[in-house]
């Protein structure tokens, strides 16, 4: 009856540990695809950037701020590369850039999907093994 009582604590245990595993995966993995989405957005407006050159727009400084600025030169494209570094791209080297990066996000992507997915199975697992154990009255 011990082992059975500890085997229980046991699967129990472990379906809190790959829950909380599962949701954090869940979590990154969201993260990431509006990353890759994001990139998808810059990547369109880097293509038709020429279309807003002379127009007015309005420029978000975050937080519900934003300014109204003229697009006078579309010919660069100020990029962030990390560290807080940003630096000074032409259309086509930013566009490859974004690229570049949104493959290497997307690629993130699948691999977490697939840890999700061998996590869900283990899940699934300790599930039937907690069904079919004898309950107690």
């Amino acid at each position: 009856m011990a082992d059975q009582e500890m085997s229980l604590e046991q699967l129990k245990y472990m379906q809190g540990v790959y829950g909380q595993e599962y949701e954090a995966l869940a979590a990154n993995i969201n993260s990431y695809v509006s990353l890759s989405a994001m990139m998808s957005r810059n990547i369109e407006f880097i293509e038709n950037v020429e279309r807003v050159k002379g127009s007015n727009m309005l420029l978000n400084l975050e937080a519900g701020t934003y300014i109204e600025v003229k697009a006078s030169n579309t010919d660069k494209v100020f990029t962030y590369v990390g560290f807080g570094y940003v630096v000074e791209k032409s259309k086509d080297e930013a566009r490859a850039f974004l690229e570049e990066n949104k493959k290497k996000t997307d690629e993130i992507v699948k691999k977490l999907a697939a840890d999700r997915e061998k996590i869900e199975t283990e899940l699934m697992n300790i599930e039937l093994k907690l069904n079919s154990m004898p309950r107690e009255e």
